[in-house]
């Protein structure tokens, strides 16, 4: 049996309904993030947010496709041999929090969950005071240097958010999980 044809139209009635400016899915590699940027820099000043809130956009929409590309466990091989982690970023205005958002999507191991649940707990649990000096005490300290997901990208995005990290991790079928996360500015 063919495939079914793919309803565009509501697709792109849902984004529009989510304030959805920017959507991305498929498989992310460095190349493809900054030719990405370009684009969304040149949307974010064409739509005149204010320097600020565009920097710290782009910024959080780049450390979650770092995290995409790092941590997916959807890997697409190409015929080079290079390995791509694959997920989906999207950016809008939330009109109920009058606030932008960036948001991401991928599949992760298992054994990352307990890892990811934690460190986002703990940097959800302090205040911007508390945040700031976590934040330099591990990059003082050095013990996460070599230790793949320290989290920094996580408070990074912490560091530029008006809000807690707002996270969740779906248990699929097929012991797929699905890590959701979605910062506000």
């Amino acid at each position: 049996m063919g495939k079914e044809k793919i309803d565009l139209f509501h697709i792109k009635e849902f984004l529009d309904s989510h304030n959805i400016f920017f959507s991305f899915s498929g498989a992310i590699s460095q190349n493809l993030l900054i030719d990405i940027g370009e684009g969304i820099e040149s949307k974010l000043r064409d739509m005149s947010v204010e320097n600020k809130i565009a920097t710290n956009i782009f910024a959080i929409f780049t450390e979650q496709m770092q995290n995409v590309m790092n941590y997916s466990t959807n890997k697409i091989a190409f015929s080079s041999g290079v390995c791509e982690g694959t997920g989906i970023g999207v950016m809008g205005f939330s009109e109920e929090k009058c606030k932008y958002f960036v948001g991401s999507a991928n599949f992760i191991e298992k054994e990352s969950v307990e890892k990811i649940e934690n460190k986002i707990r703990k940097i959800n649990s302090l205040n911007r005071d508390q945040l700031r000096l976590y934040y330099r005490e591990i990059r003082k300290s050095g013990r996460f240097k070599h230790d793949k997901g320290a989290g920094l990208g996580f408070l990074e995005m912490a560091k530029k958010s008006t809000e807690p990290l707002d996270y969740s991790i779906v248990h699929l079928e097929n012991d797929k999980i699905l890590f959701e996360l979605f910062v506000y500015i």
